[in-house]
Parts: structure tokens; sequence; C-alpha cells
């Protein structure tokens, strides 16, 4: 506890504990100073004490301030409805959009996509990608509906028709929301009514009476091309529209952004430990596997190698730092400066739409073509320096992510989209691994047990499977450090360290689990992968599984191949 001593010059605490005076510029917290003069006194000391008589500070403890109070609350639905006029080759403008905007649900139009062109080249895992493009004979065209992972979502296939560009998503918090660009110049929203040099009145008419009688409200009341309001935004929940706002577009069109009033059911996202390998103690986590006690002849392979790996996780733990990281979408190659660049633009927009000025138009449009050069230009040299980077200690770095730049670059996301299992929709993450492992296991032919004795043969007896120390420990300096692990967690980087020093504790387990033919349980599991092939992702025949096996296991498993090999 402390009591506060006002002078406008020294103000001074002094510690009932320790006794001892503090000098500070501030006086406790700004916003508390009206409950700090009210105690300023103690009863101990008189009205007319004075700072001058106060002895030096023989201590210097700063009260800690409160931490100020966190205000929560659910954010609302938020919607962005875009006119592309070609995405192709707009990928650093649509990040920038989805990471100042964040939105949860992009209705992009004028794709311009191809077949050729996957997903993951332009959105990340955080979206389900729903997607229509033109037919090969046409050009231009192409919708894609973006929702946020988080939210269940799947494409209606059965209400789209061939003659229609069209796209229909069936988002479980909404009713009923249409969006696009519809391209009505001739219709006044704002008083409902067709323009007098409207060119097709019973066209506009027509439309607005398809949106009435399916009870729907048009939110867009601001241009969003020259002086017309093409690109619309209907829903029959009209109640729920926080605000609708238009804001600088990337082509021609302005974008539409609107708020939905809804609690969203948000994953918030799992923070995991990330092992710091370039700062490990190797040659005390070799030390530590040196105090292994050996192999008893009466233990079974599982309790040996459980011992294993035990004692290594232990070690690992001790030895090898981790932190604990949250992932984070961005884009990086957004600088200090484009962020400048990019307020101005959208200060010079707001300036454009509130006055009107020949010159306000022409500097917002001077600005917005800046920025647009500044950004594909800085995002090609981010890419450029990804794909040739400098010189590091960590070789594996660079290769790293320029293959995964490569791999977004050719294949779609291995993810698995809500799935269709015996006409239901299954959305809940933990409940889509059944009806896919039903679906993996119904591909393979259960045999009945090998019963068959061989004939005696002419041909000479494979020799035993020789398993040396020598060769383990060269199969495990082999062993490339960047591959995934399998159930047991143990990385290829730690086996490849410590080859030396394990060598002789796996080839004893190796022999072990040959002479016996048991095989250590851990390596009979594997971690399953569903990998989206073609098809509609809704389809569960449409994904193929890939096993993430022990790393143990498969050093085994080649040194038998290669016996067998050299055998035939």
């Amino acid at each position: 506890m402390y009591h506060a001593f006002e002078d406008d010059r020294t103000p001074a605490w002094i510690c009932t504990i320790c006794q001892g005076n503090n000098y500070s510029s501030v006086l406790f917290d700004l916003h508390r100073t009206s409950d700090l003069h009210s105690n300023t006194r103690d009863s101990s000391c008189s009205d007319n004490t004075s700072i001058s008589s106060l002895s030096s500070p023989t201590y210097a403890s700063t009260p800690i301030k409160p931490k100020p109070k966190t205000i929560t609350g659910s954010r609302p639905l938020r919607i962005l409805n875009i006119n592309c006029q070609s995405l192709v080759k707009k990928k650093p403008q649509l990040n920038n959009l989805i990471e100042s905007g964040k939105p949860d649900i992009m209705m992009l139009t004028e794709t311009w996509f191809k077949n050729e062109i996957k997903d993951s080249e332009y959105f990340s895992k955080s979206y389900t990608i729903h997607r229509r493009d033109r037919s090969l004979q046409a050009q231009g065209g192409g919708l894609i509906v973006a929702v946020n992972s988080s939210i269940p979502s799947s494409r209606e296939y059965d209400l789209e028709q061939d003659n229609t560009e069209v796209i229909w998503v069936k988002v479980k918090l909404i009713q009923l929301l249409i969006g696009g660009d519809f391209n009505f110049p001739g219709w006044d929203w704002n008083h409902n009514t067709c323009y007098n040099s409207c060119p097709f009145p019973s066209l506009h008419s027509r439309f607005y009476g398809i949106l009435c009688d399916n009870g729907l409200t048009q939110v867009v009341r601001e241009a969003t091309r020259g002086k017309n309001i093409l690109d619309l935004i209907a829903t029959n929940r009209p109640t729920f529209v926080r605000r609708t706002q238009v804001l600088p577009g990337i082509s021609d069109h302005s974008i539409v952004y609107t708020e939905l009033t809804l609690k969203l059911p948000r994953k918030n996202q799992v923070p995991r430990s990330i092992i710091l390998y370039n700062k490990a103690d190797w040659i005390g986590l070799a030390m530590h596997m040196r105090t292994l006690p050996p192999f008893t002849l009466t233990s079974s392979v599982d309790d040996d190698w459980n011992r294993v790996k035990t004692h290594l996780n232990e070690g690992i733990k001790k030895y090898i730092p981790s932190k604990i990281v949250k992932k984070k979408e961005s884009s990086p190659w957004i600088s200090r400066s484009l962020k400048r660049m990019m307020r101005r633009r959208d200060k010079a927009y707001k300036a454009c739409t509130k006055r009107g000025r020949t010159q306000d138009e022409e500097k917002f449009r001077l600005l917005k073509s800046q920025c647009q050069r500044e950004m594909r230009k800085q995002y090609w040299e981010y890419i450029e320096n990804m794909i040739t980077p400098k010189e590091d200690k960590n070789t594996y770095q660079p290769i790293k992510k320029f293959w995964k730049y490569i791999k977004h670059r050719k294949n779609g996301f291995t993810g698995v989209s809500d799935i269709k299992d015996d006409g239901r929709l299954v959305t809940d993450d933990k409940a889509k691994p059944e009806p896919l492992n039903q679906q993996f296991q119904s591909t393979f032919i259960h045999e009945s047990p090998l019963t068959h004795t061989f004939p005696p043969t002419e041909h000479t007896l494979m020799p035993e499977v020789n398993i040396t120390e020598e060769g383990v420990c060269k199969l495990l300096k082999e062993l490339h450090p960047a591959k995934a692990s399998g159930p047991d967690n143990i990385s290829p980087r730690v086996l490849r360290e410590l080859a030396t020093d394990i060598s002789p504790i796996f080839c004893g387990l190796f022999k072990k689990s040959l002479n016996t033919g048991i095989v250590p349980s851990d390596w009979k599991n594997a971690n399953i992968v569903s990998i989206f092939k073609k098809g509609q992702p809704s389809v569960k025949r449409n994904y193929r599984p890939i096993g993430l096996t022990s790393i143990a296991s498969k050093v085994m498993e080649h040194i038998i191949t290669s016996s067998l090999m050299n055998h035939a």
C-alpha cells in the first residue's frame, strides 16, 4: 500500500512496509486520481508534513498499474460482394481485402478463372471455396462463394441450371441471401421505380417483382459503378442487416460490404507447440539416451519399444526447447509505406463520394492505380525472394518454403469438406472420420488367414536378414529431417542427429522383433490424412487415404525389403 502526497513538482509515495520513499513523474493511474487524492494522508502523518522533510528514498518500487478490462462481445457476420473483372492477376488485392476486412462470406463475380487454376493459389485454408467457372468456349464470367471454414456450408447443385450463371450455397446461419452483379442500371432502388431513360423497363420491373414475391429486400443504396447500383445484396431478413457500405473496388465496380447481426460459432485456434531444433542440446540428448538400460530377455517387444519411446520423449522435452504459437493469416508483402498509401486512397475515396468534385475523383483514381502497382510489385518481390532465397544456416527451411509454394500452385487443399453420409450432411469435424473410414475400408478385400503349406522348392533359400549397427546407423543418417512423424511423434530430425548413439538400441529392437515375429503395436497404427482427388467435395468416395506411420517401422521395413530384393 502506498500513500500519495500531492505536489505539482515532486510527487512521492511512502511504502507502509519498508517506510521508503519513491519519487515518480506519474501519480498512479491517471483515471483514478480522484480516488487516490481522497486518501492521500495516513492517520500517522500530520497534515503539515512537507515533501522536503522526507529522507532520500531507500527503495524504488513502483506500483503496478491494473490491466484494463477487455470488452468482449460477438462481432457481426461480415459479407463482401466483389466484382473482380478478372481475379487472375489480382491476388495481392484479394489477400489485402481478406486481411484487412476479415470477411466471413465473399461473393465474387467475373473471376475469369479456368479449370487449371486451383483454389489454393488464391485462398487460404480458412475458407471453404464453392466455385463455378464459365465453360471453355466462353470468355469471362465465373463465380466464387468463399465461406469461413468455421461456418458450415455446402453446395446445392440441384438448384443450379446449365444455362444460368448462378451458384447456390447452403450456409447454416443465413435464411436467404442473394448477391452479385445483376446489371440493372435502369432501376431506382431508393424509390423502387424505373428511370425514364431505362431501356428495358419490363425486365427491370419483372426482376423487382421476383424479389417482392419471395420476400426479399435489396439493401444496397449507394452507386457501385458510376452513378448506377449494379452490385446488389438482397435478403429475407432485412432487420438483421446492421449496415451496408460501398468500398473501393479492385475493378471498375465498387465493393459492397454488409454486416449481419448474427452470433457466429467461432472456432478458437488451438495453440500448438513447435520444437526449436536449431536450439537443441544434441550432446546432452545423446548422453541422456546412453543412460537407457539394456533390453532383457524376458521383456516383450512392446515393452522395449515403449521404454525407448518414453526415454527419448523425456530427453526431447529436457534438451530441446519449444514454443507455443498460434497460426495467423497475413500478407507479409504489405509494407508500412503501402499501408499509408492505402489509407490515403481510402481517405480520397470518402472525399470523392462525399463531395462529388472532379478533382477528388481524379485524385482517388490516381491513388488507386498507384496502390495497385505498388502492391503487385511488392507481392512479386516477395515471391521472388521466397523462390530464390538468400543463404541460410538452416538449409531445409528455404527448400520447404519453395516446395510449399509449388504445391499450393499445383494442387488443391488437403482438408475435408462437409460430406454426405446416407443422405445427411456431416458438418462436425469429429464426426467426419467415421464415414470416411467406412468408405476406405470398403475398398479393401478382407482375406482369411493364410493356412497353406508350401511344398519343397529347388531354389536357393533366402538367407537370414542381417541387421547390423553400422547399417542401422547409415539408414538413420539418411533420413530426411523435414518428413512428417508418425503416431509416436518422434521426428526424423531427432533420429538423424542421434544416429550414432541410438543405432545400437534400434538394432537390438529390430533383431528382437524379427526373431519373435512380433511388431510393436505403435508400428501398426497410422495417422490417416484424407486427400481430396476430384469431383464434388461432399461425396466421400472422392477422397483417398494417406497414412503416416512410425519412422522406426519404416527403417525396419527398408532393411527387410532390401534383403528380399537382394535375394531376388
